[in-house]
């Protein structure tokens, strides 16, 4: 079993083990982790927790979403495993109150920080830096070229890849009843750059994204591939995948895709999206209709 913080107490680990009795040993170890991160960064026990700590927690993980290093999916997972904690302290302490009770999910900031946007000469350069190693020029490619979310790239596989014609399409398949499976075309450009990653895929490997460990890349693992690669260029600002989709969609919207192209291009709410169309100026369009054109690169 994962070790509990040194901040907990004793009669906390006593509720503890109670209240996840019936849990199986991963689902314990990932409440125990769970709860080990919040009181380490309050520092404070479980049980001493207040509704201010709480808000100030999720302020700090509305922070990392804003990011793009933390999926709204995550601070769920989170927020209801101390909702269920805490609301069985509610019924085991006296005078206790569930301090996560009024707390909600943090959203997406739909603002975009002008600071936050790379040049045209950053991209270049970020992407220089990557053009040794497959996987990362690709990935850099899908998010500057064509403004997918990290969560959608990273959950690619073979069978998301669909030719027909000389077109490539990624396929993504709805996630509920109200939007329909998507086939987003890929840029010819960055077509080249996944036709070359392809080829140098096992047979076996259905995965596009992996990491050392053989397993799907991650959200952390992405972080660090963008940290290294900003530090490598000398960029002085560091950009995270959120900032080159950011830079993708403006320069979409700059160059006179509508709103509703955008809206089935990248699924994002009217609300996002009134903020790209309305920020256009952050970006030039001096360059070509077809923006940054990688077969430069790859000649």
């Amino acid at each position: 079993m994962r070790n509990f913080s040194e901040i907990l107490s004793e009669d906390f680990k006593r509720y503890f083990m109670e209240c996840t009795m019936n849990m199986n040993s991963r689902t314990r170890d990932e409440y125990i982790s769970y709860i080990n991160l919040i009181v380490n960064r309050q520092c404070k026990d479980f049980i001493d927790i207040t509704e201010e700590d709480a808000r100030s927690y999720f302020n700090y993980l509305g922070s990392k979403l804003d990011s793009g290093s933390m999926t709204r999916k995550t601070v769920g997972v989170r927020l209801s495993c101390f909702r269920t904690l805490a609301s069985f302290l509610e019924d085991k302490i006296e005078d206790y109150r569930n301090p996560f009770i009024n707390i909600v999910r943090p959203e997406i900031s739909p603002d975009i920080n002008p600071n936050r946007i790379p040049s045209m000469e950053e991209l270049d350069m970020l992407m220089l830096a990557s053009r040794s190693e497959p996987k990362s020029f690709l990935i850099m490619a899908l998010a500057t070229r064509m403004g997918l979310s990290v969560t959608s790239i990273l959950s690619l596989n073979k069978g998301s890849i669909v030719k027909e014609g000389s077109v490539t399409y990624l396929y993504f398949a709805s996630k509920n009843d109200f939007k329909g499976n998507s086939y987003i075309p890929v840029p010819d450009d960055v077509a080249v750059i996944l036709d070359d990653y392809l080829s140098r895929l096992g047979d076996e490997d259905n995965i596009l994204f992996k990491n050392k460990r053989g397993n799907r890349m991650n959200l952390q693992n992405v972080d660090k591939m963008v940290r290294d690669l900003v530090k490598t260029t000398g960029i002085k600002t560091n950009y995270t995948m959120k900032d080159f989709r950011n830079r993708a969609i403006l320069e979409m919207a700059a160059h006179g895709a509508s709103h509703n192209d955008l809206k089935a291009y990248t699924g994002l709410s009217d609300i996002r999206l009134d903020n790209f169309m309305k920020h256009t100026d952050y970006v030039s369009t001096h360059c070509p209709a077809n923006l940054v054109n990688y077969r430069l690169i790859l000649n």
